[in-house]
């Protein structure tokens, strides 16, 4: 029975509606989630830290950081929400929803080159 499944030869249309179809689902679920699960203090100081770049404090003069610098990977998505939606919960939502669609749409070249080769 699987041997059978496997061997369906579907048209490059449509296993790109297949996986917009799951994408979809998936980012619709996510943001779910992301509206359930509370925010917890390492998320509102990014759109605190966010807020303050926008407000021309580049470099955070006067933050007191821990070791641990978010601005190469999360800051970018909370500054592109922050813009968007000001200082909210919904620019923990919108950022989570950012990252996680860039994560999904990364994965495209792999899920066309059938994952053997990247």
């Amino acid at each position: 029975m699987l041997g059978k499944i496997r061997n369906i030869k579907l048209p490059f249309w449509a296993k790109l509606m297949i996986f917009l179809i799951f994408c979809s689902l998936f980012v619709v679920y996510s943001i779910r989630l992301f509206y359930i699960m509370p925010i917890d203090s390492d998320y509102s100081n990014l759109i605190l830290e966010a807020s303050d770049i926008i407000g021309g404090n580049v470099f955070l003069n006067g933050w007191i950081q821990t070791g641990i610098s978010f601005l190469t990977t999360d800051l970018l998505y909370y500054i592109i929400a922050v813009l968007i939606n000001g200082i909210s919960y919904n620019a923990y939502v919108m950022a989570s929803g950012l990252m996680l669609s860039c994560m999904m749409f990364s994965t495209l070249p792999l899920s066309i080159q059938g994952g053997s080769e990247a």
